[in-house]
């Protein structure tokens, strides 16, 4: 669990230097997402362990960021998102926060991951 999460901290960290920018504030959750951001460059960064997934965004091409709920199959745990909308584009960005049997906390977290993009968005 440690060594995930220090990979994670890690893949973050590689992104932001990538950019030439250093992350201001960060969040892992379940060993496998982690999301940070530099708020002198405006950048943001989202990355998982497994899928792969490393998503780089400066927060002047977005337009909109939002949380969704949405219901899955087979009674499992629903799923919750961070959608962020592109300006100018079609273009969504889906970041979940897989919920399990710690849904409040996780709902707490991508509320404030929400309200954070968003304070930073242009």
């Amino acid at each position: 669990m440690v060594k995930n999460k220090h990979k994670l901290g890690s893949q973050l960290k590689e992104m932001a230097f990538g950019k030439g920018t250093s992350l201001k504030q960060s969040d892992i959750w379940d060993d496998t997402y982690a999301i940070g951001l530099d708020t002198d460059c405006k950048y943001l960064f989202y990355t998982t362990l497994n899928e792969s997934k490393d998503i780089l965004i400066k927060f002047s091409s977005l337009k909109t960021c939002t949380l969704s709920e949405t219901d899955t199959p087979r009674g499992d745990a629903p799923q919750l998102d961070l959608i962020l909308e592109r300006k100018g584009s079609d273009t969504l960005y889906r970041l979940p926060f897989k919920l399990d049997s710690n849904q409040t906390a996780k709902k707490k977290l991508a509320k404030q991951w929400e309200s954070t993009i968003n304070k930073y968005i242009t």
